[in-house]
Formats: C-alpha cells, sequence, structure tokens
C-alpha cells in the first residue's frame, strides 16, 4: 500500500492492521513551522482494507471513516498559528510539538482528493466550507 502524498510504500507499525508513511519534516507556511509529519496513518480491518485513514495534507489533516459497517465520514481539521480556544478546537501532537488544531467541518461521506496536489485539497476544502 502506498501513502497517498509521497507515493512511498507505508510501513506496517507494532500496532496490528496499522500503517503509516515515513516520518519526514514538512515546512507548513500557514503556521510559519516546519512539522513532522507521517502524511497518512491506516488502520486495516481483517480483510486488509484501510477503514480509518489520517491523510496529513498540511495545513490540513483529513480523519477518513470508510467502514461499510459502521461509518462513512470524513472529519477535515486545520493546523492554526498560536493559541485558541473553543469547542472545534484541539491540541495535536506532531513528534514533540503541540499544535492547536481547529476542526472545520464534517463530511457525512469519503472524501477522495488527489492528495499529492496541495492546490487541489485546498480548492475542495474551500468548496465544503462553501456548502456547509
Amino acid at each position: 500500500m502506498n501513502c497517498p502524498i509521497c507515493n512511498k510504500t507505508m510501513l506496517e507499525t507494532e500496532t496490528a492492521g496499522m500503517m503509516t508513511c515515513e516520518r519526514t519534516t514538512i515546512k507548513v507556511p500557514a503556521i510559519d513551522m516546519e512539522v513532522e509529519s507521517v502524511h497518512a496513518i491506516y488502520f486495516l480491518n481483517k480483510e486488509g482494507q484501510a477503514i480509518i485513514k489520517t491523510i496529513e495534507a498540511l495545513p490540513y489533516i483529513f480523519q477518513i471513516h470508510d467502514d461499510p459497517k459502521s461509518i462513512r465520514q470524513t472529519r477535515i481539521s486545520k493546523l492554526i498559528k498560536g493559541y485558541k480556544y473553543g469547542d472545534n478546537v484541539s491540541m495535536i501532537t506532531f513528534g514533540e510539538q503541540r499544535i492547536n488544531c481547529e476542526q472545520l467541518i464534517v463530511v457525512p461521506s469519503v472524501v477522495n482528493i488527489q492528495w499529492d496536489n496541495p492546490e487541489a485539497v485546498k480548492e475542495r476544502v474551500q468548496m465544503y466550507m462553501l456548502f456547509s
């Protein structure tokens, strides 16, 4: 299975049924920081299908639940600069960094984007926000 962003082969982890891309440092202009990212984390079911995906198309983070037996939705969040408080803001850990992340929208379906194209990702997020 390949990473949807860098297309490198994803690695199995010590956690059964979990695969991840290699950790890499990425410059994120939106928050003016370098962030340690794994691009993608997949949780597989017994059949080897990715039913939960976290895709870090920074500054956006997509949590995709694609389990036909359960839930099918996508949570879209965005890393934010500085500190902000609210019901839809949480801290996310990247390596040893803790960064504020704001949940933008929950889409009641599975989102599929050209993940390796930052402009396409941004346009799709803006479209979802416009029609929410």
